[in-house]
């Protein structure tokens, strides 16, 4: 998806285009992969509360699904993915109908966006795959994420959920590749599907989601805002020693996590580790540090220590700072406890019928499942035509850590010669090498509003480009 903006004859009007082929597809409409139709209902992995898609009204996404569900309640309520892209779904036809009353026009354009090229005078073209060409004051580019490589062949992918499931049904032994969250997925439509073979879940380091604790979140008392503001700089060794002072503060026990990475690959007892996760608050507390300042204290850190991270200690918050939901945990740890699912790490590689590890083990199964995102690798799309558009022209950096090179705090692209790029933004995973990039929603959230405040600031402050 892009976003363009136009100052309409600089009265303040603002027109905006959509453009998301998608659109074509009602039933797609602003849901994005992973909120598609699914019979097999996969659960978000944070509670109704946490997920409002209004900065400003936090209440938003339980008040509608209130309204939808019958069933809804007042706790820590987990809906589906599914759900949450009809409340997705909505929220877009609401924007359409209302935007009118805005004194400006919302388009919606059934088609990518291939190319950007920009005027001396700072106005952008955007071309389309027919050959429409669209000018703009303002663009976001909004383009998500890239796909998962390529499944071998006889290998089923993850999703869509159903079709996999209903064949691994069929056989006496299925393989998940893969631990994080679409790993689980998986092992949760097979259980509650019925399953009663055994299931093997395998990566290079076997180290699975924490699980969600309910216990109040910590409140941050050593990295605050001020105390990050007030922070020159950060090496990858002060950044432990601050989470761990952290820790302290609260009287949180971080052993387990400090355990897992003193070691090259955790050689964990997997069911405790999930319990002493959901059961101590040192996963709640890794969650609140991702989501409170992550990206401030990212931002703080010197290139070689954000690489170290990138290639070490990433795939390692991912999984605390990603948890999965208490009731998808509690149907792991009875598989686990009965031995009808198993954790292997220092998986090799994978075909149709095989797991290979790196001590010489070769498993055969019944079926394998591919369900893998390597951690350590760029996630957000550099190998998209409007991106690699962006590039040719010298008008973006590819980010070493992912994504775009952006200017941290409004989202605006840099070139080449570190110039600022003050009418094009970024926004989500194409800022995850400047912005650390752990929960999407959050993510997108806030540099949606930061991009946004920086736009009208500009409009404020600039004329008009193009009328």
């Amino acid at each position: 998806m892009a976003l363009a903006i136009t100052d309409r004859f600089g009265h303040g009007g603002v027109d905006l285009t959509v453009f998301d082929p998608s659109l074509h597809r009602p039933d797609d409409v602003a849901r994005g992969f992973p909120y598609r139709a699914d019979p097999m209902e996969p659960l978000l992995n944070a509670p109704a509360h946490m997920m409002s898609i209004r900065t400003g009204d936090p209440d938003d996404f339980l008040r509608w699904y209130r309204r939808a569900s019958p069933y809804s309640s007042d706790g820590d309520v987990y809906v589906t993915r599914p759900t949450f892209g009809q409340y997705l779904s909505d929220s877009f036809h609401d924007l359409r109908q209302r935007w009118g009353s805005r004194d400006g026009v919302l388009h919606c354009v059934p088609e990518e966006v291939v190319d950007l090229v920009r005027a001396d005078d700072g106005s952008c073209t955007l071309s389309t795959p027919h050959g429409s060409h669209y000018g703009f004051d303002y663009v976001a580019l909004c383009i998500g994420w890239s796909s998962s490589a390529d499944t071998p062949a006889g290998v089923s992918p993850a999703y869509p959920l159903r079709p996999t499931i209903r064949e691994a049904l069929q056989q006496p032994t299925v393989a998940v590749v893969g631990t994080g969250l679409a790993a689980i997925d998986v092992v949760r439509a097979l259980l509650i599907s019925g399953y009663r073979g055994r299931i093997t879940l395998g990566s290079r380091f076997g180290l699975l989601p924490a699980i969600r604790s309910t216990s109040p979140s910590p409140s941050l008392k050593v990295l605050t805002p001020r105390f990050i503001e007030e922070t020159e700089g950060l090496d990858l060794q002060r950044l432990l020693d601050l989470i761990e002072a952290e820790a302290d503060a609260n009287g949180i026990d971080v052993s387990v996590p400090r355990r897992v990475l003193n070691q090259r690959r955790p050689r964990i007892d997997v069911a405790d580790y999930l319990r002493r996760s959901r059961d101590e608050r040192w996963a709640a507390l890794f969650v609140a540090i991702c989501d409170e300042c992550g990206p401030a204290l990212w931002n703080k850190l010197d290139k070689s220590s954000r690489r170290a991270f990138r290639s070490i200690l990433h795939r390692f918050f991912q999984a605390w700072c990603n948890p999965m939901p208490p009731q998808t945990g509690d149907l792991v740890l009875e598989a686990l406890d009965s031995g009808s699912l198993v954790v292997r790490n220092g998986l090799a590689g994978f075909d149709a019928r095989t797991l290979d590890f790196v001590d010489g083990a070769e498993e055969r199964f019944g079926m394998v499942i591919d369900a893998t995102r390597n951690a350590s690798e760029p996630l957000a799309s550099q190998d998209s035509k409007l991106v690699r558009s962006l590039l040719a022209r010298r008008e973006a950096v590819a980010d070493a850590f992912g994504g775009l090179t952006v200017r941290f705090g409004s989202w605006s692209l840099v070139n080449p010669k570190e110039s600022t790029i003050e009418n094009v933004y970024a926004i989500g995973s194409l800022t995850q090498g400047t912005r650390y990039y752990v929960n999407a929603l959050d993510s997108i959230l806030r540099t949606v509003d930061e991009a946004v405040e920086h736009i009208l600031a500009a409009r404020r402050a600039t004329p008009v480009l193009s009328g």
